[in-house]
């Protein structure tokens, strides 16, 4: 790296090559791209910036031309790749990133799996933008969800297929009702779960779990990844249960025996140890009761911005006025 004749800093290529993972964030692929050139992190960053600006908020100053420039790398490829650069260049969303990770809430930042890193011949850390969805690498039978802070934390659940088959349930779940719909209620889910599994004596399925993760740890505490990684099974299954619509306008219905007619199937499909009125359930449906309108008397028109408007991931596009005209006059 070496000034121009200009004063300025001409950006020339790094020898070494270093290929952004998907969602990966603006930082740990400078770590990384740093570590693989054999430069000081902050030096890379004091290069690639056009301010004088100190700390984390440096990043998103640095131009997608000169992240380019120094990588090797097509801006839509570092597009397709790194959240941050696809939240402060809109222009370049093509309908290929409908429905990929923006850096912001609800997706939190999480390590990659150190197998499928291992993979790639990366034996540093990764860290991603990760949706409510990412709990279960299924290639590699990796716990990779909440409760994991660090690569050590990811635990082997190969010898747990319910696990493994929660997440492929999960996705199912997603094609099914949307993810905006499903990542809405995935917390409640937990919540409604974890109520059941706080007597750590109880013959649940999550307690058998983790009782064999004891056995297996050889340790008397384990981790929270364990606990979530236990529970996970139970939580997408309450899960299908309050995020379809027929089942929630039942759960919400003043007609009692609509009412029981929902906990009738929630206790079915958690047998042997059903949900039945738990408080956390009876939270749930409290808070998703709405004042009923004519033309929406269960809520879900209203509830519809709820879902969209806190993903996470890139919308669609927007129709025009045009469209929006036709589809009314059609109805």
């Amino acid at each position: 790296m070496t000034p121009a004749a200009g004063g300025g800093p001409r950006l020339r290529r790094l020898p070494c090559r270093v290929a952004p993972v998907p969602d990966e964030t603006l930082e740990s692929y400078l770590c990384r791209l740093a570590v693989g050139n054999h430069l000081a992190r902050d030096l890379l960053v004091e290069h690639l910036s056009t301010t004088g600006r100190r700390g984390r908020r440096r990043l998103h100053l640095i131009p997608l031309q000169a992240l380019a420039a120094v990588t090797g790398f097509t801006e839509t490829r570092l597009a397709h790749a790194l959240p941050e650069v696809r939240q402060h260049e809109p222009h370049l969303r093509t309908r290929t990133l409908i429905g990929r990770v923006l850096p912001v809430h609800p997706n939190q930042q999480r390590p990659w799996c150190r197998r499928c890193a291992a993979g790639r011949g990366i034996t540093g850390p990764v860290t991603i933008w990760a949706r409510c969805d990412y709990a279960v690498c299924l290639r590699h039978r990796l716990w990779v969800g909440r409760g994991v802070h660090h690569g050590d934390d990811q635990l082997g659940i190969a010898d747990f297929p319910d696990i493994t088959h929660a997440q492929v349930r999960l996705r199912r779940l997603i094609r099914r009702h949307g993810y905006p719909r499903v990542r809405h209620h995935f917390l409640n889910a937990y919540d409604i779960q974890h109520e059941l599994s706080r007597n750590p004596f109880a013959m649940t399925p999550a307690n058998d779990r983790l009782r064999r993760l004891h056995a297996r740890e050889h340790t008397q505490f384990l981790p929270w990844a364990y606990v979530y990684a236990a529970q996970f099974p139970e939580v997408v299954t309450v899960l299908a249960v309050i995020s379809s619509p027929f089942w929630r306008r039942a759960a919400i219905s003043l007609d009692g025996a609509e009412r029981e007619r929902f906990f009738d199937e929630m206790s079915r499909r958690t047998e042997p140890h059903p949900v039945g009125h738990t408080r956390a359930l009876h939270s749930w449906i409290y808070h998703q009761r709405r004042p009923p309108l004519p033309d929406d008397p269960d809520g879900e028109r209203l509830l519809r911005p709820r879902y969209i408007g806190a993903t996470g991931v890139i919308p669609p596009p927007e129709p025009s006025a045009e469209a929006r005209a036709a589809d009314h006059a059609r109805q």
